[in-house]
């Protein structure tokens, strides 16, 4: 037994729907473009940003000797010190172990990974001692959250507590805020 054959009842896509399709698939490609030199712009406006309040700004304000002034247009720049920190990997263990021993490991969170296969939600809402126990695959780590180790640090500093600064990658930038 031979299949019919139904190719000549289905009509093909006309000469409209085929224009339409290019003319769509020309705008994508320009606006994809556009997407493009768009985000090259903004990359290279948050770098003049950089490069004026965080350097030509601060060292001729520090040339200077000043903290604020107010232009003639009557914008206030002042200059200020942002303090970051970030744990470096390889000193986690060392960090974690100087905050507790100097009652700041309120500071660490501990994290609990488990990977669980398809359809097994149930097992993953139960507590990690259970998790263990089953067999899955779980892990915990503990870590400080950046911008409380870099507020943390910045209090410390700010109230004359001497703290490791590398052990902590504690580093300071200065950077000028423009403000009506």
């Amino acid at each position: 037994m031979t299949t019919p054959d139904y190719s000549a009842d289905i009509a093909g896509p006309t000469a409209t729907q085929f224009e339409r399709l290019n003319n769509l698939a020309q705008q994508l490609h320009g606006a994809e473009l556009g997407v493009a030199r768009a985000e090259e712009a903004l990359a290279k406006a948050k770098e003049r940003v950089v490069d004026i309040s965080e350097h030509q700004l601060v060292e001729l304000m520090e040339e200077m000797g000043l903290e604020d002034f107010t232009t003639s247009s009557g914008f206030k720049a002042k200059l200020g010190t942002k303090i970051f920190a970030s744990i470096p990997k390889s000193k986690l263990t060392e960090a974690l172990k100087w905050l507790d021993d100097h009652n700041e490991g309120g500071l660490i969170k501990t994290q609990l990974i488990a990977k669980f296969s398809r359809g097994k939600i149930h097992d993953a809402r139960k507590l990690a001692n259970d998790l263990i126990t089953q067999g899955i695959d779980a892990s915990a780590s503990e870590a400080v959250h950046p911008q409380t180790l870099g507020a943390w640090a910045r209090r410390q500093l700010e109230e004359g507590i001497d703290i490791p600064l590398d052990l902590f990658g504690v580093h300071r930038r200065r950077s000028v805020k423009v403000s009506t």
